[in-house]
């Protein structure tokens, strides 16, 4: 997974670099399908198994992709960044590119006792950036 990931962050900095901002947003949908992909293949494995050291490594892999997916899109969607990252409660060295490769826990204040702020049911994650009203 972190190879998926890297070579994504790799792409997304290239084409950033020339200023092609169609690759960038392709990048980023193409890791995020991969995400889900193995997300649904290797959680399927694990139930399967009832493995539950699968299970974690999975989370794990998937927490680390999330965090870096979430960094990427922070230039592009940055109040939904900002309010995901409020949610997973991680401070703002999450914004850093010298910190894109770090683990998640290096972007929370007590990793050891970390928790997630609470989303409600039905809530709407993804709502209109005051530009777009």
């Amino acid at each position: 997974m972190k190879d998926l990931i890297h070579k994504a962050i790799y792409d997304y900095e290239h084409n950033m670099a020339r200023h092609e901002f169609h690759l960038v947003i392709y990048t980023i949908d193409d890791v995020i399908r991969n995400v889900s992909k193995y997300w649904s293949k290797y959680m399927k494995a694990a139930d399967d198994k009832d493995d539950d050291d699968m299970r974690a490594q999975v989370i794990a892999d998937t927490l680390y992709a999330s965090k870096c997916i979430l960094t990427l899109l922070h230039p592009i969607t940055p109040s939904t960044s900002e309010f995901v990252r409020e949610y997973l409660n991680l401070n703002e060295s999450l914004w850093s590119w010298d910190h894109i490769f770090d683990d998640i826990t290096a972007h929370m204040d007590q990793p050891d006792t970390h928790k997630l702020k609470v989303i409600e049911s039905k809530f709407d994650f993804y709502k209109k950036d005051e530009s777009q009203f």
